[in-house]
């Protein structure tokens, strides 16, 4: 039914994308041990999403740069991955 309405071309390269979505979202998972959808980050979480830190000076330095911690009392500080992608953009040159 769907080549009724696309040709043979359009229809090889749409199956190609869809691969090509699956692998990347299968890589971030594997890279982050989240899924892609993942809004809010464990500090080792949010560590690794940041080009995969380290130490603590480097990702400290991501809180004075305006990161901020999302601090429910009884539960581990926890990181928002929209404040990390606006903070890294703010940055850019």
């Amino acid at each position: 039914m769907l080549n009724t309405f696309l040709n043979d071309e359009f229809q090889e390269k749409l199956i190609e994308e869809h691969i090509r979505l699956m692998k990347e979202m299968h890589e971030t998972i594997k890279k982050f041990g989240i899924n892609a959808d993942t809004r809010y980050f464990s500090k080792i979480q949010a560590k690794k999403y940041v080009r995969d830190i380290k130490n603590e000076e480097s990702f400290g330095k991501l809180l004075v740069a305006g990161l901020r911690p999302i601090g429910i009392p009884g539960m581990e500080n926890m990181y928002d991955k929209e404040d990390i992608d606006l903070l890294m953009e703010n940055f850019k040159k």
